[in-house]
């Protein structure tokens, strides 16, 4: 477990979400990570990470809670668990967070409690066991949690809290100031005390990265900059009489002006200076205890995400196509890369690529169904009988609608009409199956049935090109010719295309040598020869 303590000597620099980031940044990578609200006087870091994690309303105990209990009580808690709370990522393949909070602090108690804690008793008095019961705690939380990461968020100012934090807890500390003398005073002060093995709690110090925040940068004056971080640096390293240490930087950003919230995502590592600072003390940090293999194995897979996303914005479906391409010869673990172009094959109507991408999601992640998928696409290939096996296996909605459609190219009036009526028993007000039910009566000649049941359906979806289809078939095998042509141009009008229609061969094929019929679709851009070729007469 690698404890890390993030300090600053005045509030305001950007410490906490600091933090955030970093803990964000590891939980991406699997990394197990428990978190400390140790800023027992102004805690807040439930704020920060609620943009990345569930957080629950209401946290009844925390860090004052479990050092009261022992500082005024004398009990010692045997699990610091009961006083934790596991964070649901909302990144689904992010790490869960436990976060160890300060406590309830919307609570009077709270306030109380942390006002009554003895700290010069914990640590002053004779015979005082401070030191060891919060040894015991960092012992508990490795025992409990067994964590990767331990981040801690310290106190501000020279405290015998911040001492806690930095002394007894940190393997590393991360110390925060903005370009001001009141912040490059206190973190002097406080570099000094840590750089000094005489006040070393375990003889010797932890590691030590200094971090420059707040610094403005619009990307022009970078003589500037390096200058203010050149004097900086000689400062600091004369004061501490030192010829090296670890820096950092990270400038301001208007975006968090009007609202804070983590930078650490794919969308913010080209385009935004702050979202690369991040990512260097992120390097900083986590050197010796991140492998480079993984590092790059996590890598590559943001790199996977940034080309699925760009694909899921993109229109066109050709680059749509390259960016999940892309997406899939980074990372081919992902089994929503393989749905989301399975989908747009499908779309396109290239069905057997669809076909081999759902069945991808199945071995990837079995608790994906994609059986209604395969057997859609299957459908539209004319292979009924294994689009029927694969929709065998889902009793959904859709998977029924399938079958029904399925009876009907196939002309099983018996079986589709089963399915219909058990569908309208469940979703009277359900057009599309009405229109269903319209084609069987159409082809049974039950031609009253047939319009009363289509125009149910337009009534409730005014503008489906594919039900006037149906009224426009209806009266043309009732010798209704006028009638045909007019529904079939609204058909048309509202974008009816060959697909929607190209299972009807009987009722249009008596039209395919007419002048009128031809011109009509001509109209409406769609090819003759494709238009006879459908409707050829067997």
């Amino acid at each position: 477990m690698k404890t890390i303590t993030f300090y600053s000597y005045k509030g305001g620099v950007g410490r906490s979400l600091a933090l955030v980031n970093i803990a964000t940044r590891l939980s991406e990578m699997g990394q197990k990570v428990c978190i400390i609200d140790f800023d027992l006087d102004a805690p807040g870091l439930h704020f920060k990470l609620q943009r990345a994690y569930e957080i629950p309303k209401v946290m009844e105990v925390g860090l004052v809670d479990y050092i009261y209990h022992y500082a005024v009580d004398g009990i010692v808690e045997k699990k610091i668990k009961d006083f934790s709370y596991q964070l649901k990522p909302k990144n689904p393949t992010s790490k869960p967070i436990t976060f160890v909070p300060a406590g309830n602090i919307e609570s009077n108690d709270y306030w109380q409690m942390l006002s009554f804690i003895p700290w010069s008793k914990l640590f002053y008095a004779e015979d005082s066991e401070g030191v060891d019961f919060f040894l015991d705690l960092k012992a508990k939380i490795e025992a409990e949690f067994d964590p990767d990461f331990l981040l801690i968020d310290s106190r501000t100012g020279i405290t015998d809290i911040a001492a806690i934090t930095l002394k007894i807890f940190a393997d590393e500390v991360v110390v925060l100031a903005a370009n001001n003398e009141e912040n490059l005073f206190g973190c002097k002060r406080i570099l000094k005390n840590l750089y000094d093995p005489d006040h070393a709690l375990f003889g010797t110090a932890p590691k030590i990265t200094f971090v420059l925040t707040r610094l403005p940068f619009d990307g022009k004056d970078l003589e500037k900059e390096i200058a203010i971080l050149e004097n900086i640096k000689r400062e600091m390293l004369t004061a501490l009489n030192t010829e090296f240490f670890e820096y950092a930087l990270i400038r301001s950003d208007s975006s968090l002006e009007i609202k804070e919230e983590t930078m650490m995502g794919y969308e913010y590592e080209n385009g935004s200076s702050i979202g690369n600072d991040y990512l260097k003390l992120f390097d900083i940090v986590t050197t010796g205890t991140i492998d480079s293999f993984e590092l790059l194995r996590f890598n590559q897979a943001r790199a996977a995400d940034k080309e699925f996303n760009k694909g899921q914005v993109e229109k066109d479906t050709l680059k749509k196509i390259n960016y999940f391409n892309a997406a899939i010869s980074l990372n081919n673990k992902k089994s929503n890369y393989f749905l989301a172009r399975g989908l747009v094959y499908s779309q396109g109507g290239f069905w057997d690529e669809a076909i081999k991408d759902f069945k991808m999601v199945g071995k990837i992640d079995d608790t994906k169904l994609t059986a209604v998928n395969i057997g859609y696409c299957y459908y539209r290939k004319k292979d009924y009988e294994t689009a029927l096996n694969y929709l065998d296996q889902n009793n959904g909605y859709q998977a029924i609608v399938l079958k029904t459609f399925i009876y009907l190219a196939t002309h099983n009036y018996d079986e589709a009409m089963f399915l219909i009526n058990f569908l309208l028993s469940k979703y009277p007000e359900d057009h599309e199956i009405l229109n269903a039910r319209a084609t069987v009566y159409r082809d049974q000649g039950k031609f009253d049935l047939a319009l009363q049941d289509v125009y149910r359906a337009i009534d409730m979806s005014p503008k489906n090109k594919v039900y006037y289809a149906t009224l426009a078939e209806i009266n043309a095998l009732q010798g209704k010719i006028d009638e045909f042509y007019l529904n079939l141009t609204v058909a048309l009008n509202f974008g009816l295309e060959l697909k929607n229609i190209e299972s009807e061969t009987s009722v249009y094929n008596q039209f395919i040598n007419d002048e009128r019929f031809l011109n009509l679709f001509q109209r409406y851009n769609i090819d003759t020869d494709e238009l006879q070729k459908t409707f050829k007469i067997a």
